[in-house]
């Protein structure tokens, strides 16, 4: 499914009323120190024009963690997951090098359902995004549960439509897929002690002088 800049803008509002409506739960907002959420862009084409934004449709990956606040760059790739071309003035390139060139920006909109794309140049710009992109705020690395579960997660996407109602279904099951595989994670034993991970909220000796608590 492809999506233009112009319908994902005007997706947005529905998106965040029909969310209101069937109780989907917001995630927190950002507070100075917090945890950003993993940010996650569906496949489709975006063009933005010279030094405009445009709203684009999302899903967060950590139902726990803070929105993405507007202004909050969500430009660390580290994760590489996912594939998207950028388009500027006839040359095309990954999404990473765009990034690091700062031709384009990827920022928080202060929802859970949205970020905004923010052309840096004098030229119209495209994002073409061919498997879903996983984003994270700056200083946020981790992302070796969301590496193990990708294919699941592009699945999910592939079978979902471009409704209100199916992007609310879609976030819930990307919330329980990720929660899920975090639970695994955290139960499964902790090196380099062997020693089974803590109930939420406990700790437990680790190695080295470590103390292992989950929260």
């Amino acid at each position: 499914m492809q999506f233009s800049w112009g319908a994902a803008a005007r997706l947005a509002p529905l998106l965040l009323a029909a969310g209101l409506l069937l109780g989907l739960d917001p995630a927190p907002t950002a507070s100075a120190s917090a945890r950003l959420q993993r940010m996650l862009i569906g496949v489709g084409c975006y063009r933005i024009a010279a030094h405009a934004s445009a709203a684009v449709p999302a899903y967060c990956l950590d139902q726990e963690a803070a929105v993405p606040p507007q202004g909050a760059v969500l430009a660390d790739m580290r994760a590489n997951l996912g594939e998207a071309t950028v388009a500027a003035g006839g040359t095309a390139m990954p999404l990473g090098t765009a990034l690091a060139r700062h031709l384009l920006r990827i920022e928080g909109t202060d929802t859970p359902d949205g970020l905004s794309l923010t052309n840096l140049t004098d030229q119209p710009l495209s994002l073409c995004v061919t498997r879903p992109v996983v984003v994270m705020g700056e200083g946020e690395g981790y992302s070796a549960d969301v590496k193990r579960i990708y294919d699941r997660i592009v699945d999910l996407m592939q079978a979902a439509a471009p409704t209100p109602d199916e992007h609310i279904r879609l976030q819930q099951r990307l919330w329980s897929l990720v929660n899920d595989e975090d639970a695994r994670e955290l139960a499964a034993p902790w090196p380099p002690t062997g020693t089974a991970a803590p109930p939420a909220g406990g700790c437990v000796p680790g190695g080295n002088g470590a103390v292992l608590c989950s929260h």
